[in-house]
């Protein structure tokens, strides 16, 4: 793959500061492919699971940093190959990673890894029980200021929070996703 690879993958490639696989306590992948002259990004909708605080909000393929992973990379590489079929240690190219987030919920503390992989035009997602539904959008899309919104988050004791948020496609992406996406935009990949 990397001797085709798309203009805009590259420069995001070399753009990217270094980072080391680390110890982050979970990990993300921003799995973007080539479509025509576009780049899009996989975004997975969780299923809906009692006891689950991201279920049923719109994510990155990802998770909780297992025993056996070596670093918070190989918790991506595994689970967007659990959550979606994908394999990236075998079909992708890793770019590079963006700056670890911590979630602002309950996790208190958590530090979430996203790593940035450049996989094949055509690649399909293929969700397992965790997941509702993937799909893929144009980083253009993202980035088109019509998609800017707000989400209202009701807390427990009926109020409600309003954070940033894009909505596209019938998606309302914001959040932890939100703040990653954001952060991948700024590089001006779109």
């Amino acid at each position: 793959m990397q001797a085709s690879l798309h203009p805009r993958l590259d420069a995001l490639r070399r753009a990217l500061p270094p980072r080391s696989p680390g110890g982050a306590h979970a990990a993300v992948a921003l799995a973007l492919r080539p479509r025509e002259s576009q780049l899009e990004v996989l975004l997975i909708l969780r299923a809906e699971r009692s006891g689950d605080p991201w279920s049923g909000h719109v994510a990155l393929p990802g998770g909780r940093r297992d025993a056996d992973d070596a670093h918070d990379l190989a918790t991506a590489v595994r689970e967007t190959q659990e959550e979606v079929g994908i394999d990236l240690g075998a079909g992708g190219l890793l770019l590079g990673g963006l700056d670890p987030v911590e979630p602002r919920s309950d996790a208190g503390g958590m530090l979430v890894a996203p790593w940035v992989f450049a996989v094949p035009e055509g690649t399909l997602a293929t969700p397992n029980p965790e997941v509702q539904a993937a799909t893929w959008v144009t980083l253009a899309a993202l980035a088109e200021p019509a998609s800017a919104a707000e989400y209202r988050y009701q807390l427990p004791n009926g109020s409600y929070m309003v954070f940033p948020a894009i909505r596209v496609h019938g998606l309302t992406i914001w959040g932890m996703t939100y703040r990653v996406l954001l952060e991948l935009l700024a590089y001006r990949v779109t």
